[in-house]
């Protein structure tokens, strides 16, 4: 809050100045507006404030890392906010053996479809027959794409694959919208809060 003015710049005479076409105002009245640093010191201020009586703690040392971060402007992914409305209605799993669908059993329609993710496993895996290493694997590559789906749910059938794609479905326009009007901003209880103290 003690900014102090840089002296790199020239500042106006004070007293009666122009501007305009014939309007005169005092030179004073032109710097009437609050500084960039004190707005952002009392702001930031603010904040924290309500924060804190809303019982965040805040950590007493930075990390070097968060640090870092801070530095490059750049908000870590890991400390991103997830999006308000999925971007996906929902996911599909699609297995292959080779070009041929294999499961699920009925036909799809793959038009409102995004293609995620893509991998193989063997050359004609038997469902039955799955050595461990595959079976995690096929677990862990869905579990990144958030379905819970187990090689044992695949037990009760029986056929060979090679490839599994994770699609996702895509939102109607009109689900999205409906979903979107629905959402509120994370801090829009916090904003609320806040304006009752301003």
């Amino acid at each position: 809050m003690n900014a102090v003015c840089p002296q790199n710049h020239q500042h106006e005479p004070w007293g009666l100045v122009k501007t305009g076409s014939s309007k005169r105002v005092f030179a004073t009245a032109l710097e009437v507006h609050y500084p960039k640093l004190l707005c952002e010191a009392a702001i930031t201020h603010a904040f924290i404030l309500r924060l804190t009586e809303m019982g965040l703690k805040f950590a007493n040392k930075i990390t070097a890392q968060h640090a870092a971060r801070a530095v490059t402007l750049e908000q870590s992914k890991s400390l991103k906010l997830p999006p308000l409305v999925p971007t996906y209605s929902s996911k599909l799993v699609v297995v292959f053996l080779d070009t041929v669908v294999v499961w699920p059993l009925q036909k799809l329609d793959m038009s409102p479809c995004k293609l995620l993710r893509e991998f193989t496993v063997g050359d004609g895996v038997d469902v039955k027959q799955l050595a461990l290493h595959t079976k995690k694997r096929f677990e862990t590559e869905l579990a990144v794409w958030g379905i819970n789906l187990r090689m044992e749910d695949f037990s009760v059938f029986d056929f060979k694959w090679n490839k599994v794609k994770i699609f996702g479905m895509q939102w109607q326009p009109a689900e999205f919208l409906e979903l979107a009007c629905k959402v509120q901003h994370p801090l829009f209880v916090f904003a609320r809060g806040f304006s009752r103290h301003c």
